[in-house]
């Protein structure tokens, strides 16, 4: 399941990173600069998040199995 949602967390952050290098090629206001620099550390802290999860998971299978 956390893999799963790191695939979509990641597709999303591919396109708001997208999103961002084409506003800032266009120079587009600040604001909307802004909002996809925060949506995009947003998007990071959740994969972080989900891959901390999976890590945890596997440390415990490791740890049981011994």
């Amino acid at each position: 399941m956390s893999e799963q949602r790191i695939r979509e967390l990641s597709s999303q952050l591919v396109e708001k990173q997208l999103e961002q290098a084409h506003n800032h090629k266009n120079k587009s206001e600040v604001i909307q600069a802004v909002r996809l620099d925060q949506e995009i550390i947003n998007l990071k802290r959740e994969i972080n998040n989900e891959l901390d999860v999976i890590r945890g998971i596997k440390k415990m299978k490791v740890e049981y199995s011994e």
